[in-house]
């Protein structure tokens, strides 16, 4: 502070110094456009044998204006019991892994894993299966994990039409005459 006098007036100057710092707030996971929740499920339903549209799961970060960030992000895909298939597409603006433990692996811009995540469709593994199975989605900054999202899904089955096979069978009958088709097989 400095004071001057001069007569009968004295004058005050004073200076602030404020040192702003900035503070890197983490990624967060949005599950259909609502912040993830720890322990929150979803639930998402599908039949057996038709290709579905992944869970709507997308990345944000408030440092780098709302999900469009530059920012290099690690997310991990897996399933419980390994009978869903995630069909990615647009793998070429990230690095993604495959592990044989059934977990996929996505390395890249926020942006540009949220394009993977938007286009990303699932079906089940082997046809004909239905039942549940839980989708885990991991976020990762570095090696700390951040959020985990839990999607429920439940797999209806498909009452097939069914298939006519060439065993046919040649009935030799008289038109006034009766005859048991059971016995003729």
């Amino acid at each position: 502070e400095m004071f001057s006098k001069t007569g009968s007036s004295t004058t005050v100057n004073s200076s602030i110094v404020l040192s702003i710092v900035p503070v890197d707030d983490p990624p967060e996971l949005y599950m259909n456009g609502e912040l993830s929740k720890l322990g929150h499920l979803h639930e998402h339903k599908m039949l057996e044998d038709i290709e579905r549209p992944f869970p709507l799961l997308s990345v944000h970060d408030e440092d780098g204006k709302d999900g469009n960030s530059s920012q290099v992000i690690r997310i991990t895909v897996a399933t419980t019991s390994l009978r869903l298939l995630f069909l990615p597409r647009h793998t070429k603006l990230i690095t993604l892994e495959h592990q044989n433990d059934g977990v996929w692996e996505m390395n890249g811009e926020i942006q540009k894993i949220n394009n993977v995540l938007r286009t990303t469709r699932i079906v089940t593994l082997k046809k004909e299966w239905y039942g549940t199975d839980t989708i885990i989605t991991t976020l990762y900054e570095g090696e700390k994990q951040i959020a985990t999202e839990l999607v429920y899904v439940d797999v209806a089955p498909v009452n097939d039409a069914p298939i006519i096979t060439s065993n046919a069978v040649l009935i030799n009958a008289k038109e006034d005459q009766w005859t048991n088709i059971g016995n003729a097989v």
